[in-house]
């Protein structure tokens, strides 16, 4: 596997997905902060550069559309997918959805390659009728 770098917030109030996601990534070469709550990310997204954030829908505080929404508002840099076991209920501020259960292996695999490859040619994702505010 390639190694890679770059810093990944973690939204999910699940503590033993998030740490064992934390661990897989750390492996691969990633900086991972996690935290449980909406408020709480959007503080530590504030106070450092992320280059991937990764949350779930149901989380206090901010559900996670709210939180994509406010953190493509914030900067037009941020990748922001949704990890949800309700991926219907993603809004269209996410750049990705992945369904749970995944394995934490194929995880790490997929942000990895996006980390060491270039991927700006890859066509980017539409988000109909979502206009972050200028």
């Amino acid at each position: 596997m390639e190694h890679a770098s770059g810093n990944i917030l973690i939204v999910d109030t699940n503590a033993s997905d998030h740490k064992r996601l934390k661990s897989k990534l750390n492996q691969c070469g990633f900086t991972v902060v996690c935290v449980e709550d909406g408020l709480d990310a959007i503080r530590v997204f504030v106070e450092e550069r992320f280059d991937l954030v990764l949350t779930d829908l149901s989380i206090p505080g901010l559900n996670g559309n709210l939180l994509a929404r406010y953190f493509h508002n914030l900067s037009e840099e941020a990748f922001v997918v949704a990890v949800t076991a309700t991926p219907w209920l993603a809004n269209d501020a996410f750049d990705l959805v992945i369904a749970k259960p995944y394995e934490a292996k194929f995880m790490a695999d997929a942000i990895t390659y996006c980390g060491t490859h270039d991927v700006s040619r890859l066509e980017p994702v539409e988000r109909p009728g979502y206009q972050p505010k200028a």
